[in-house]
């Protein structure tokens, strides 16, 4: 266990489209890498540091960088924000980004419930290599709007979803009369 840790607010990284972000960073002050564990957030990362979920301080004592970001156009970060806009290419860059730091040991992993959990559902259909584990709780599958253009969802067996498998589905349930037989736990090509 570590006894002291180092809190940096409003540490901030560039997306592919040039709009900072910015996270609050919690870790051990030790000089050495860690495994982090990242959240972003649309409802401001001050008051996120210690929840039902993760308590950012007790993670950084055990070992952990965690790393806890507003999301695009919210409270310290930049750029526009819409209920329901994609999340995915922010959540690769932020874990990417993650995973550069000297204080990573490059991997990384995501936590949060509701918004949060939705959002890690996202970065993993984006497969950022350096993403470890997802934890989602009280999460449903992304929401996707008009905006969207490759619409993906989580189908009830975990397995990720495409418009097009989603379509060969509502088929076969038309022909069949039924919910058809689905195989295990997969990944979207």
């Amino acid at each position: 266990m570590t006894t002291s840790i180092r809190i940096d607010h409003d540490v901030p990284m560039q997306t592919r489209d040039g709009v900072t972000l910015r996270a609050d960073v919690f870790r051990p002050d030790d000089g050495s890498r860690h495994p982090a564990l990242l959240t972003r957030t649309p409802y401001g990362k001050h008051g996120y540091f210690h929840n039902d979920f993760v308590s950012a301080i007790a993670a950084a004592r055990e070992g952990y960088a965690v790393v806890i970001q507003d999301t695009r156009g919210r409270f310290a970060s930049e750029g526009d924000y819409a209920p329901g806009m994609p999340e995915g290419d922010d959540s690769y860059d932020t874990v990417e980004w993650v995973a550069s730091q000297r204080w990573c040991d490059g991997a990384v992993g995501m936590y949060g419930p509701s918004y949060m959990g939705g959002i890690q559902w996202e970065a993993a259909m984006e497969r950022p290599p350096s993403l470890r584990a997802i934890a989602p709780a009280i999460a449903a599958s992304p929401v996707y709007g008009p905006h969207q253009g490759r619409r993906r969802a989580v189908r009830n067996d975990g397995r990720l979803a495409r418009d097009d498998d989603r379509q060969h589905d509502r088929a076969r349930r038309t022909e069949g009369g039924g919910m058809p037989a689905v195989s295990g736990a997969g990944s979207v090509p």
